[in-house]
Parts: C-alpha cells; sequence; structure tokens
C-alpha cells in the first residue's frame, strides 16, 4: 500500500510539474504599444523640412521632443512628395515598425495648425 501511494503521490507530483513548466512556456503577456506622435511637417520642393509641429502628442514630453530631433533630420528622396504641410507619425521603438493604423495620421493644414503647435 505504501508503494501504491507514494507511486500515485510522485506522478501527481509528476503532472503538477509539467502543468507549471506549461504555463511557463505560454504565450509572453503582449508589451503596451510603443508610444508614437503625430507630427504636421512642411516640406520645400526639393523635400527638405522646413517647419514641424506636435499635432498629437505621445503623452510623453522625451517622446516629443526626439520625434521632433528626428524630424529635423528627415530629407525625402525624389519623387518629393507634394511641397506643403504633410502628417506623418513617428514611434520610436525597439520593436519592428508596423505599418500605422487608417486614420492615424495627422490632418495637417498651415491655418488649423498654426495656433496650437510647437515649431522647429
Amino acid at each position: 500500500m505504501k508503494i501504491l501511494s507514494a507511486a500515485v503521490l510522485a506522478a501527481a507530483a509528476l503532472a503538477g510539474a509539467a502543468s507549471a513548466q506549461t504555463s511557463l512556456v505560454s504565450t509572453p503577456p503582449a508589451l503596451p504599444p510603443a508610444p508614437s506622435a503625430g507630427l504636421c511637417v512642411l516640406l520645400g520642393e526639393r523635400g527638405q523640412v522646413i517647419d514641424a509641429r506636435i499635432a498629437q502628442t505621445s503623452g510623453d514630453a522625451a517622446m516629443d521632443d526626439d520625434a521632433m530631433a528626428l524630424v529635423r533630420k528627415l530629407q525625402w528622396a525624389p519623387p518629393y512628395p507634394k511641397p506643403g504641410w504633410l502628417g506623418v507619425r513617428i514611434t520610436l521603438s525597439q520593436a519592428a515598425p508596423k505599418p500605422a493604423a487608417p486614420g492615424s495620421m495627422p490632418h495637417c493644414s498651415a491655418a488649423s495648425d498654426a495656433a496650437t503647435a510647437n515649431t522647429i
């Protein structure tokens, strides 16, 4: 009887260890989305950035500052987008980039953005 109960206890212990190991191997928790900032960028005729404004804050002032610093260095290659205001979304992350969700680009026009935005 002692041998049988020891075997049952051993089997139960192994089953418990297996289920604990299974829970450790399960899918990792989802990472929070990387913060992104929506910017309005004023492009010149040769694709150079003339001005930029934060249109949609990331909620993190340091990230917004980094996004503005990055956008100051941008230069579009030919064929250049049409000169004028262009909405862009900048996400600073170590993860692989994902396409922006439809409708997530900021709407940019000189008149609507000039009153509330930061400039270069």
